[in-house]
C-alpha cells in the first residue's frame, strides 16, 4: 500500500510525483513477492508441515533438528508481509 506521507528529508531531494511513482512501482514488487511466498508457504505447508523443512528436489519432508525450522523462520516474514492467516495458522 502506499505511504500517506513521505518523509521530509525525501521530499527536499525528490518531488512529490516522483516519490508516488517509485511507491507505486515498489508496491507492485512487494505484491509479487508476497505471492512467490504464498506459493512457498503453501507447499510447505502441503508437503513438509511440522518438519524441518521441504526439499527442493523431492518435495518431501527432511528433519535435521526436528523443530520445524521452516516454520519458525518463516513467522516474522509472514507477519511483515500482511499475511496474518498464514501467520496464525503457523503460530499455532
Amino acid at each position: 500500500a502506499s505511504r500517506a506521507a513521505f518523509p521530509e528529508e525525501w521530499l527536499k531531494r525528490w518531488p512529490q510525483s516522483e516519490l508516488e511513482k517509485s511507491q507505486a512501482e515498489a508496491d507492485k514488487w512487494a505484491q509479487d513477492v508476497r505471492e512467490a511466498m504464498l506459493v512457498s508457504w503453501k507447499n510447505y505447508k502441503e508437503r513438509a508441515w511440522g518438519h524441518d523443512e521441504i526439499a527442493p528436489i523431492s518435495g518431501g519432508a527432511k528433519d535435521w533438528v526436528g523443530m520445524s525450522v521452516s516454520m519458525l523462520d518463516a513467522l516474522s516474514t509472514l507477519y511483515l508481509m500482511g499475511l496474518k492467516d498464514e501467520f496464525e495458522d503457523a503460530a499455532r
